[in-house]
């Protein structure tokens, strides 16, 4: 830690940025007084180890980020703007709310009203930052430290490819799981925060000191298996077309990305987080999500074989047109054997035309028009001039056609470099829906890399060594080459 850096630092340092911004004044004093307390409360953990100094400097970095900030008061949440639409949205009915819902479906602040919000802050396009004007300072202070770690995050921090089942609720847990790790850098709450997660068959519990406690916990498996390099590149992402399991392999190689990916949506798609119970329509929604992907890799395997056969096609007549030319350019440089082929071509027209003739497809007179047309315009330096224009047509075509397969080549070369990605994903996909693998099947997966053993799988090994054990009071086995 640099001593150097001195509270006294700190307040002019962030004052200089406050005083960049156009923030009013309320939101100008509650910020000054909320990085004071990042300040004064910053505690290194195993998952931000920085120094104070880069700590603060790294939060302040997210303050000139930040165009607009906003404290948001509770009774204007019935207003028209995308802020407070997000805090209705996020409301849930309790037995101990603070807001009530009129007849007229409007939400009105009331300490006895029967729902309360779930989300205290937002943070809209990376550039605005709205937290709840709430009482508890404290908590208003952490609610911006939260909002201020999205801003922090790449423009496509997590993002995965839409092609990819539950891509949005993927991105999002990653995302919360991000700003979630951070916190207890502020230290540890006081309450404990209970995520009862529910399926049909079973209740799993998830605790923690922090908000979105299932988030955290899958963004916390998923470091451990990826590493924080590829955590971090995730997290910084600026390229919208960049495909995060490939950008995981090339930091971890042998982490099954993919697999990793299948099991936390078979977990997501249990949890309903305004409501903290088991959520029919998010079941139908991922086995929707799936049959939209299989539908997607079909598409995009008849794509490939259909770019395949264009590119031999194209490649096949770029052979033609070069033998073609070849063969012109040879006649064209050798005037004996251009003067050979002109003859030969001419002997063929006046076939043709004493062909028509014959068959009566031309009369007498048109048989001898064409003849004589022959006989005084097909000259040596007509053919020759046909042949140069056809080379140059020749060479244009090549150059056109070069063109196409050079774009035909990127784009096949762009769908195999995600074929393998695509074959890994979709071998996940039925290991764990074509086998309906459970909650606790996925948990186990993302702690220990493998899958607890079933009933069936235990009972058939019994049943084996049973077999072995009566073979072997039978007599004496017979080798490996009687038994073929």
């Amino acid at each position: 830690m640099n001593s150097s850096f001195t509270r006294n630092d700190w307040i002019q340092r962030v004052e200089a940025v406050l005083d960049t911004k156009k923030f009013p004044p309320k939101e100008r004093n509650f910020l000054t007084s909320a990085f004071l307390y990042f300040y004064d409360s910053y505690r290194p953990t195993s998952f931000c180890n920085l120094s104070k100094e880069e700590y603060c400097r790294m939060y302040l970095s997210a303050l000139q980020k930040t165009e607009e900030f906003r404290l948001f008061p509770p009774s204007s949440i019935n207003e028209d703007s995308l802020e407070a639409l997000v805090f209705r949205n996020a409301m849930v009915e309790t037995n101990h709310g603070n807001f009530q819902k009129t007849a007229s479906g409007l939400f009105a602040v009331d300490e006895q009203g029967k729902y309360i919000c779930v989300c205290d802050g937002v943070a809209l396009g990376g550039k605005k930052v709205v937290c709840m004007d709430l009482q508890d300072e404290l908590k208003k202070y952490r609610t911006c430290h939260h909002e201020l770690t999205h801003v922090l995050q790449g423009r496509y921090a997590f993002c995965v490819p839409a092609k990819y089942p539950f891509a949005l609720e993927f991105t999002k847990m990653c995302a919360e799981g991000d700003a979630v790790s951070y916190e207890p850098t502020l230290g540890s709450r006081s309450e404990t925060v209970d995520d009862l997660l529910c399926t049909k068959e079973m209740n799993y519990l998830i605790s923690d000191y922090v908000p979105y406690p299932l988030y955290h916990t899958l963004y916390s498996a998923l470091g451990k298996w990826i590493g924080k390099d590829a955590l971090e590149a995730l997290r910084n992402n600026k390229d919208s077309k960049r495909d995060p399991f490939e950008l995981v392999r090339e930091y971890a190689p042998n982490c099954p990305i993919e697999e990793l990916y299948v099991n936390m949506i078979n977990i997501l798609q249990y949890y309903d987080e305004r409501k903290i119970e088991y959520c029919e329509d998010k079941v139908e929604a991922l086995k929707g999500g799936i049959f939209v992907y299989r539908r997607h890799a079909k598409v995009e395997e008849e794509t490939l074989q259909r770019n395949l056969r264009g590119l031999e096609g194209n490649k096949d007549y770029f052979k033609q047109c070069k033998e073609e030319q070849t063969e012109i350019r040879k006649v064209l440089d050798d005037p004996q054997l251009l003067e050979k082929q002109f003859l030969l071509e001419k002997e063929k027209l006046l076939r043709e035309i004493e062909e028509d003739y014959q068959q009566q497809r031309l009369d007498e007179i048109g048989y001898q028009e064409e003849k004589k047309d022959i006989e005084t315009q097909a000259t040596l330096e007509c053919y020759r001039a046909s042949l140069v224009g056809r080379e140059s047509s020749l060479q244009t075509e090549m150059t056109e056609m070069e063109q196409e397969i050079q774009e035909g080549l990127q784009t096949v070369k762009e769908i195999l470099s995600h074929q393998q990605t695509r074959k890994r994903f979709d071998l996940a996909l039925k290991k764990v829906f074509d086998h309906h693998l459970t909650l606790q099947d996925s948990f186990t997966f993302l702690q220990t890399g493998e899958y607890p053993k079933k009933k069936q799988d235990v009972d058939s090994r019994i049943d084996q060594m049973v077999q072995d054990t009566l073979s072997s009071k039978e007599g004496p086995r017979k080798s490996s080459m009687e038994n073929k």
